[in-house]
Parts: structure tokens; sequence; C-alpha cells
């Protein structure tokens, strides 16, 4: 037990390194944390509907390059708030509870709607860059992006500077103020209603992961241009409200292509959780090795976390602090000389039933330990 909670320890100690944390809500100006300071946890959970959190850990290239790096570029879309003053993306160097104290902030780029302009700076050692919102635009206009509307924002890692684009029309770009190889989190943050993509792909000298084919009702979306491997360990953060007989589906998908090679599916109306894996793109050919779990853990309306380890047998899940099952790798149908790690990249969430999903926070943790012993206990909710 005393081993176990101590790998345990080393899994939250990484993510309290490399992982951001930021708080919707509405503040008067870049440098504050949005107003949420002294107020009510489960109330600033509840407020966090458009905030996304991702740790980015080094190693994410295929040969073993730093992340981000060059060739490398951030998909992020989302929905703006009706009446929205601002929101943030920020590639910072650490975790803070605000990103923009006591952490070097490669890029931060503020969409400030009642300014009608986007303003681009950094922090390096504690010095704030010279605000950008007219200079090095590529584009005809200071702020594309509307109030009440959504959006896709791309961020290009080149040689020596960020490009950026702004549904599908480049933007501006942006010199590096510090090595990007410094970047280990990236926050979305401010008056959104939801984000709905982080995904992280490389995509100069080859596209990787593989764009996945078209699939319907995706409410979130992330990728990393990493493989998974025994001892990596995702954690899944949100809340589910609307229909209390819904369902949600996490699809850890094949490279490029339709097909779940897990199936993680929390049934509200069942009070199970069901998981399996499908024999190909056709969502009707499914393997016989449907298992369901002896408890549900998650409740309308009431923040979730999940905590999905990667052993070399077995995928275990766990939510809120409660291991929940696990589901035998054994049972997926590989091809010769195959692996599940060459193939496997992230994962989307599909909502059905009228329910709605809303991610608040994803982690990728990599561990020495193999079996990922005592995981169980990095699903617990950091308001808990």
């Amino acid at each position: 037990m005393k081993v176990e909670m101590a790998k345990c320890v080393l899994m939250l100690a990484l993510i309290a390194v490399f992982v951001t944390a930021t708080l919707a809500g509405k503040g008067e100006d870049d440098g504050d944390s949005f107003g949420m300071e002294g107020k009510d946890p489960m109330k600033m959970f509840k407020a966090m509907t458009g905030m996304m959190k991702k740790m980015m850990k080094g190693g994410f290239g295929r040969e073993g390059d730093k992340v981000p790096a060059t060739g490398h570029v951030l998909i992020i879309s989302g929905k703006v708030s009706e009446n929205a003053q601002k929101f943030s993306i920020s590639l910072a160097h650490q975790k803070e509870e605000n990103p923009y104290e006591n952490s070097d902030v490669a890029f931060m780029f503020v969409c400030e709607f009642d300014q009608g302009k986007i303003v681009r700076s950094s922090i390096v050692n504690g010095n704030r860059s010279v605000a950008e919102s007219t200079e090095n635009l590529t584009s005809n206009k200071l702020q594309p992006i509307e109030s009440g509307g959504e959006f896709t924002i791309c961020i290009l890692v080149g040689d020596d500077r960020f490009h950026v684009s702004i549904d599908d029309e480049a933007f501006c770009f942006f010199k590096f103020k510090m090595p990007v190889s410094e970047i280990k989190a990236i926050s979305v943050s401010g008056d959104l209603d939801n984000v709905s993509q982080l995904d992280h792909r490389l995509i100069f000298p080859m596209l990787y992961p593989l764009v996945n084919k078209d699939v319907p009702d995706i409410v979130f979306s992330s990728f990393i241009p990493k493989e998974y491997k025994p001892g990596h360990v995702v954690l899944i953060s949100g809340i589910a409200s609307g229909n209390p007989e819904g369902e949600f589906v996490i699809m850890f998908n094949e490279n490029g292509r339709s097909r779940q090679l897990i199936h993680l599916n929390p049934r509200f109306d069942q009070q199970s959780v069901v998981m399996n894996t499908m024999l190909d793109d056709d969502e009707s050919s499914w393997a016989d090795a449907e298992v369901q779990s002896q408890i549900f853990p998650f409740e309308i309306n009431k923040p979730f976390k999940i905590s999905a380890a990667f052993t070399d047998s077995d995928l275990k899940i766990a939510t809120n602090g409660q291991y929940v099952m696990s589901f035998s790798l054994k049972q997926i149908e590989l091809g010769d000389d195959q692996t599940i790690w060459e193939i496997l990249t992230g994962f989307q969430i599909k909502a059905g039933e009228d329910i709605k999903i809303q991610i608040t926070q994803v982690e990728h943790v990599e561990t020495e330990d193999k079996d990922c012993q005592g995981f169980e206990s990095c699903s617990v909710p950091n308001i808990y």
C-alpha cells in the first residue's frame, strides 16, 4: 500500500508542475483571474463552462522532440458567450491558478470584444513584452471573432514565430520570446460557452495523428502527436447536464479512422458504465467483449474526473477517487505484428439523448509504473 501511494504522489506532482489552472469568468484587465477570487469552489467549477486545460509534457514528437516544436499545430475550437468581454489562450511554462502570474508565458492571445481587438504578448522572467494588436497582421480585421459566435483558432509553430489563423484565414504572427520547448501547458479561459476541440498535431514533415473520419455529434476532441504506452494516464474533468436518462461516450479511436478501439459509455438510465471495442469502422461491428461496471459514479449537474490508466494488459478506469472497472486490451482486434500503442493517439467524446457534456480539463501524465498503481487517487476532483 505504501508503494502504491508513493507512485500516485509522483503522478500528482507531475500534474501540479505541468498543468495549467485558470477559471472562466469576467475580469477588468489582461492580468487578472477573471474575477473568481474568494468564491465558493462549487460555484467556481460550475462557472468553468468555457475553460479547457491541457498538459503537454516533453517528448510529444514521434522522434522524441520537445513540445511544441517546429511543424506542430494547436487547434482550438469553441463558442463565445453572448455579450462577451474577452477570452484568452495561454501557452505557459507551468501550472498556475492565474496563468499570468509566477510563470513564463510564451504566448498570450487575448480576444477583447469591448476594445474590438486581439492582443498578443508574452511574459519572460516576470517581464511582459510590448503588447501587439495592430502589428504583424496578415488579416485586414483587428477582431474577426464575434461575440456569441463559434470559432476555430490554429496556432502553427514555425522556425522563429507562431503563425495564427482564425476560421481558416491567416490572422497574424508572433515572434518567439522564449524557447518553445519550455511550454508545458495550454489554458483557454474567459467568456466562453464551451471549448469543443483542443487538438495537438504534427503537420510537418508528416501529418500525425491523422485526421479521423467525420463522426456525428462530437462535443469534444483531444489528440496528441505522441503514441500512448503502458504507464500513460489520461485525466478528463467535466460536468454532465440535461437529460438525467441520457448517456455519453468517450471514444479512443484508431489513428485516422472512426473505429473505436476502446468504447467507454456512461449510461445514466441504466446507472452503469459499458466498455467494448469495435471490429472495424462500422458502428454495428462490436466485439463480443462488452463489460459493465457494478457502480455508477456519475451524477447530473455534478463535476466528474475520470482517470484512464493504460497498463500492459488493461485500461483501468476510476472516477472521483473510486475504482470503476477495467477492460482487457487483448480484446482489441489488431493486425499482424501490430500493437495498440502504434495506433492509439487520442479521444473524442460524443453525447446523445439530450445530454450536455462540458469538458473543463484534460491532463496527460506519464509514469514509470506500467501497472499504474494508485491511479484512483488521481481522479479526485481538485475542488474536493
